[in-house]
């Protein structure tokens, strides 16, 4: 989301639609049924937007994050004046890294960067002469016939016993954290790791869609069960295999525990403990692994938060805050250089599946 520099109008990126739509942000509190002023078609799966050129055009980030599979993608730069007249508005394409995600601009208003979560890079260009391409690539008006049908959309439903066949709990090979699937009434219900379970929407009786992943299983034939799932998370796809009952037992139960420490708003056993350790083994340099489930997502976060680590000094105390909404149990940090805030995530035996720590906090 960006709003522009009047503070009259707000951008909002819908990724399922391959739209920016354009609001009026004094209608969002006075009417907000009709809030929603204007909506442009631009590139597959767009994440991030931003207002520049004081408020004269919007440039926003097609992800393609699910097909592109890590190849490059672009911007499409819009005409604010006119997202109200749809693809009319498209001015043209800057060229971008794989799945551009993030964008800022600079306090002298001059400079927008830009973050390629794919390809590791940082695009840096002068918003005075941007290298728009005034080549309108297919997709535009393939996107903008979508949006014109976009209220014809009937919801996919998906027989309850073909949802039957998905429920148990997957693992990838060697991997720590599992994605349990289960069923509510017609609702398919998916969980990543020790959180909550979420509705998974149906894209149809085999692909859906649930935090942020997209999950797909195989064909099963009647009265079987699936195998295996697929899971796309951005760039990554994962092959996770079903897990027989005894197997799957120590996830569900840790989901069960979960549930009841959400409830309870109450830490995990061992999770205070684990955090002061960390910190301490992080700022001495030398991290416990085997406190640690064995990741190589692990690898690329333990530098970082021994940056954090060292730079917070002696610890002062430590105390719960409350269970978070994706499984972690949040601490809030004294330390003699500052508040800091510290999630930590606990695995069923009792390891470290992943950490952050933020700060430190403004007073």
């Amino acid at each position: 989301m960006s709003i522009s520099p009047k503070g009259d109008r707000i951008y909002l990126t819908a990724r399922n639609n391959n739209a920016v739509l354009e609001f009026d942000t004094s209608k969002l509190v006075t009417d907000g049924a009709h809030a929603m002023v204007g909506i442009a078609p631009v590139g597959d799966a767009p994440v991030p937007v931003m207002v520049v050129d004081k408020g004269r055009k919007v440039v926003v980030g097609n992800s393609n994050r699910f097909a592109g599979r890590g190849e490059p993608q672009s911007l499409i730069v819009l005409d604010a004046a006119k997202i109200q007249d749809g693809k009319t508005a498209v001015m043209g394409t800057i060229p971008a890294g794989a799945f551009p995600r993030e964008m800022a601009v600079s306090s002298d208003r001059r400079t927008l960067f830009l973050t390629n979560f794919g390809s590791n890079s940082l695009q840096v260009m002068d918003i005075a002469q941007l290298p728009i391409d005034p080549k309108i690539p297919p997709e535009i008006a393939t996107n903008a016939e979508a949006l014109a049908h976009r209220h014809d959309y009937q919801p996919v439903i998906v027989d309850p016993n073909v949802l039957k066949r998905y429920v148990g709990v997957y693992r990838s090979e060697g991997g720590a954290v599992p994605a349990s699937i289960d069923v509510n009434g017609d609702r398919l219900m998916a969980r990543l790791s020790n959180g909550f379970a979420q509705n998974a929407l149906p894209e149809s009786d085999a692909k859906f869609y649930a935090m942020g992943a997209e999950i797909e299983f195989p064909k099963v034939a009647e009265g079987g069960y699936a195998g295996q799932l697929i899971l796309r998370q951005g760039q990554r796809e994962t092959v996770l295999k079903r897990l027989d009952e005894v197997a799957a037992k120590p996830f569900l139960d840790a989901a069960a525990a979960f549930e009841k420490r959400m409830k309870d708003n109450k830490p995990q056993p061992g999770s205070e403990v684990a955090l002061r350790k960390l910190i301490a083994d992080l700022q001495a340099g030398k991290p416990d692994e085997s406190m640690l489930v064995p990741c190589p997502v692990w690898q690329q976060s333990l530098t970082q938060l021994q940056s954090q680590a060292s730079q917070m000094g002696e610890v002062k105390s430590i105390k719960f805050q409350a269970v978070g909404g994706g499984g972690p149990d949040i601490y809030m940090v004294e330390s003699e250089k500052g508040t800091w805030m510290a999630r930590i995530w606990m695995s069923a035996d009792g390891k470290v599946e992943r950490a952050a720590i933020n700060g430190p906090m403004q007073q």
